[in-house]
């Protein structure tokens, strides 16, 4: 088994997951100690209930809690709900966001320990002209310290699909590293949300088309490019600045992005298209 680290930040205590069983606390713990570096659990019920030591009836009842809305959230992202089913397991949805203060919260400590230990050098006399970047992460910022060349950061999600078949969690993955990478000033991570299944019917379709796949990376590019440049009328920015909107018009457009990539210009717009930009435009006077 793959162990990991996960931080358990004060305000769990406070939250209204305490207020749930104790099976449920339990369950939901395990979970956050099982969790890989993108927040999933790879796990079935009856193991995930073994590694909790619940009965499996009580690992389902847990899981039905944490998977459904939670009206008095403190986080009202995704509806107070705190895991979402996916193949192979479950991933925890606020994940990301914990993550990173658990690392704001290293990053401090660690630079506070080098500021100590700078102004100890100084008062030695041995202290070299070398600054640290207080925004760097801790590795960096310690390579920098000591004057090693270090590599580019890699980009923290892959840009491309993973091998073997294609889930609709998957797409919406690649979909948030796109436009992370694409639209400048966005957050990591931003998975979007789609709970009405057309992400999962999306990888049905491309598992099933053999030359879908070398398109799926391409095409959501293309129109993030083509939405960050103005050039998908009124949806532009909201392809962009919603996530969910964004992704649900790659859907849409599939089939048009393809042509689009293969040099089919000056076609005209699909009924289709002609409705998402109505939507948009909808959208944009809310």
């Amino acid at each position: 088994m793959v162990t990991g680290f996960t931080k358990l930040f004060g305000t769990l205590i406070t939250s209204t997951i305490w207020r749930e069983s104790d099976k449920t606390r339990i369950v939901w713990i395990t979970m956050l100690a099982l969790a890989d570096r993108n927040g999933e659990v790879a796990a079935s019920v009856p193991g995930l209930a073994a590694l909790a030591n619940v009965e499996i009836d009580q690992c389902r009842e847990a899981l039905e809690v944490l998977g459904a809305p939670d009206p008095d959230s403190r986080t009202e992202t995704h509806g107070g709900r705190r895991i979402e089913k996916i193949e192979g397991g479950w991933v925890l949805l606020n994940y990301a966001k914990y993550r990173e203060l658990g690392r704001a919260v290293d990053r401090t400590e660690y630079l506070r320990k080098k500021q100590q230990e700078s102004r100890a050098r100084r008062a030695r006399g041995e202290l070299t002209s070398t600054s640290v970047n207080q925004d760097q992460p801790i590795s960096e910022a310690e390579a920098e310290a000591k004057g090693e060349q270090r590599p580019a950061p890699p980009h923290p999600i892959a840009t491309e699909l993973r091998p073997g078949p294609v889930t609709g969690h998957e797409l919406k993955r690649l979909f948030a590293a796109i436009r992370e990478r694409e639209v400048p000033g966005t957050l990591p991570w931003q998975t979007p949300i789609v709970r009405d299944g057309k992400d999962t019917s999306m990888a049905e379709m491309i598992n099933a088309d053999p030359t879908a796949r070398a398109d799926v990376a391409t095409t959501m590019t293309l129109l993030l490019k083509s939405a960050e440049a103005g050039q998908r009328g009124n949806s532009s920015k909201l392809i962009t600045g919603k996530p969910a909107f964004g992704f649900a018009c790659w859907i849409s457009d599939w089939t048009s992005l393809r042509e689009e990539l293969r040099g089919s210009a000056g076609r005209k717009k699909t009924k289709m298209e002609l409705a998402q930009e109505a939507e948009a435009a909808s959208w944009a006077n809310r």
